[in-house]
């Protein structure tokens, strides 16, 4: 299993935690990378103050979370495979497909066939 310390040196994206701000009327995602604060990523609209921008700022700053609990629920799938049995709701397999998309989407990489 990779180390915390890998997973960031292999990171292709602004490590997080992010977090939105409103700053001059403009959604900002901020963190902060070798002490000092950057912005990876910025929400623009027509209203800027409408609860939607709000909502959009909020996922996308939510990423890096969604992105490293989506790789921890896909290894515990796999690696708990045998012990889902036919009546389960959620066939682990449809489970697996959407969060190996999930991944792949938030990487930048291709999904690999189901």
């Amino acid at each position: 299993m990779a180390t915390a310390e890998n997973k960031v040196a292999n990171t292709k994206h602004t490590p997080g935690p992010w977090e939105p701000e409103l700053h001059e009327g403009c959604w900002r995602i901020t963190t902060y990378a070798d002490g000092a604060k950057v912005v990876p990523a910025a929400v623009h609209g027509d209203d800027d103050f409408s609860p939607i921008y709000a909502a959009n700022a909020r996922l996308i700053a939510a990423a890096p979370e969604l992105l490293d609990a989506c790789e921890v629920a896909l290894a515990w799938l796999v690696n708990h495979w045998e012990e889902f049995d036919s009546e389960t709701i959620v066939h682990p397999h449809c489970l697996r497909n959407d969060i190996v998309t999930a991944i792949a989407k938030a990487t930048g990489e291709d999904a690999p066939p189901a």
